[in-house]
């Protein structure tokens, strides 16, 4: 079981190659960035793992950096993915709007229940659990609305979005009930950010298990005739 906790590291590792290889560093910046900042990550936390106050400082600034690039992330197949469905005027305040809805139930939560944190902690966690709950909304969102408005997307959009999803769902309810528990769920919540990354990082592989197309067709809706019209995006 003590290898367990490094699978995670080498299937990140091999998904910034494949990344590499796709070219899918034009297509998903934001996701290249997120991938390769947690191979980076990963090997800043294991040198300083041998010491306490270095690896503590160094865990959580990195988690901070790695749910924010993942908004990001998903906030990059939010804007591909409906950029194109232009009778919804409306559509470039859909992600403002998630942003200020998890942050306000954030700090409603944080009002609710008092923490069992204080100091830098705190404030990380209160900003970790804002984020998994923005994650959360927009992987719901993000389905509903392609159901809803007919928009098209591809099996990298798919699969980044069933990736942060599961994993923010997971982590949204461990985090929270870590805030609750405090440091006594603490190995608990590390096994599960363990285990059900791994599968995330499983869904991002096969998502990118083949070349990016040099254009993939997207829904362009038409705001006058309401109609379908073909549009040009390069996935």
């Amino acid at each position: 079981m003590r290898f367990l906790p490094y699978i995670p590291f080498f299937l990140q590792a091999f998904l910034l190659w494949l990344l590499v290889r796709r070219h899918a560093q034009r297509a998903f910046p934001f996701f290249f960035a997120y991938t390769a900042f947690g191979v980076a990550a990963g090997i800043a936390r294991f040198v300083t793992l041998g010491h306490v106050r270095a690896y503590f400082w160094t865990y959580w600034l990195t988690d901070a950096v790695y749910i924010l690039l993942g908004t990001l992330s998903l906030f990059e197949v939010f804007r591909n993915v409906f950029g194109h469905v232009t009778r919804v005027w409306w559509r470039h305040l859909i992600f403002p709007g998630i942003i200020a809805a998890s942050v306000y139930l954030a700090m409603a939560r944080m009002q609710a229940v008092p923490p069992q944190f204080e100091g830098a902690r705190l404030w990380i966690m209160s900003g970790e659990i804002a984020v998994r709950f923005a994650q959360v909304i927009t992987f719901a969102a993000l389905g509903t609305l392609v159901l809803l408005l007919g928009a098209s997307w591809n099996t990298q959009e798919r699969g980044i979005t069933a990736g942060f999803g599961m994993y923010a769902t997971v982590m949204l309810l461990m985090t929270t009930r870590y805030w609750d528990a405090g440091p006594r769920f603490r190995m608990a919540w590390s096994w599960a950010s363990i285990i059900f990354y791994y599968v995330a990082l499983i869904i991002w592989i096969w998502s990118f298990r083949r070349p990016l197309p040099a254009a993939v067709r997207h829904v362009k809706i038409d705001s006058e005739m309401d109609t379908p019209v073909s549009g040009q995006f390069v996935s």
